[in-house]
């Protein structure tokens, strides 16, 4: 899978920011999902982003799975700026990734492919994190929500 290209954006140090920001996001979540290992999520994501990335590692880590990516080519689409602190951006994202068992032998082969995501990311002391994602295989997204109907299964 090749990635499209990515549109021109006025480098403002806040852009420029943001894009660091969802740049260090694509090896910390790669590190959380297939070692399991979230310790490095507070680095770029707060909650509720924070809670329902944990959540992931910890519904991974109670079935003994894991994400093997073999590629994962994120597109920004648009940068909105809501305010001074709060930024909408529209990627599209196309991956090559398994869920895979204990063993290696694949429970989810589908797992990667092409889908939108939405991230939302606000301001505080100076740094940029995100608070909220969320993807779809269906289109483009209008708004970030993330609503936890079910119990933690961090226990």
């Amino acid at each position: 899978m090749t990635p499209s290209p990515t549109p021109t954006f006025d480098k403002t140090p806040a852009v420029a920011a943001i894009m660091q920001v969802l740049e260090s996001y694509v090896p910390i979540k790669v590190q959380a999902m297939s070692r399991i290992d979230g310790s490095r999520l507070p680095e770029v994501v707060i909650d509720p982003a924070l809670e329902s990335q944990r959540r992931a590692i910890c519904w991974l880590r109670n079935h003994g799975y894991r994400y093997v990516y073999y590629s994962r080519y994120p597109t920004i689409k648009s940068i909105t700026f809501n305010d001074k602190a709060e930024v909408t951006v529209l990627m599209r994202i196309t991956e090559d990734a398994q869920i895979v068992d204990d063993r290696g032998t694949p429970i989810d082969p589908k797992a990667g492919g092409e889908y939108a995501a939405i991230f939302q990311l606000r301001q505080i002391g100076g740094r940029w994190y995100i608070f909220c994602l969320n993807t779809s295989e269906k289109g483009e997204l209008d708004k970030c929500e993330l609503k936890f109907d079910d119990p933690s299964p961090c226990g």
